[in-house]
């Protein structure tokens, strides 16, 4: 398919749409944590506890790096779901950055290729 200049306005202007969206979370004022939330079972260590054979105690923990080196830190039952969303806002963020980036090389080839259909050569 022959790409011609109407298309690559087309595309150039969706890829800004897209780009916009990004934008507008990154400069949001949305708070997030940047760190790995998890959520896994583990054995209490009381004698007697049915945990002994198959641990079951569900913990919520969340990785952050600081200085260089990776923090475990738990997280509270009432703080759970709160940690979660920020955690998760992170994650969206970090994806609006990769996007952002994405669409920065793709309209770098659609403005080459419009410059080169601009283009008159002089004879």
């Amino acid at each position: 398919m022959k790409k011609d200049f109407a298309y690559l306005k087309r595309k150039i202007l969706q890829l800004e749409e897209i780009r916009s969206s990004a934008l507008d979370l990154l400069l949001s004022r949305t708070e997030l944590i940047c760190g790995v939330y998890s959520e896994i079972l583990v054995k209490c260590g009381k004698l007697g506890c049915h945990c002994e054979r198959k641990p079951i105690h569900p913990v919520t923990r969340l990785n952050v790096r600081s200085q260089g080196k990776v923090k475990c830190k738990l997280v509270r039952v009432a703080d759970r779901k709160t940690i979660r969303q920020l955690v998760q806002t992170y994650k969206e963020h970090i994806g609006a950055l990769r996007s952002a980036g994405k669409i920065e090389s793709q309209e770098r080839k659609l403005f080459k290729e419009l410059i080169k259909m601009k283009n008159k050569s002089y004879e």
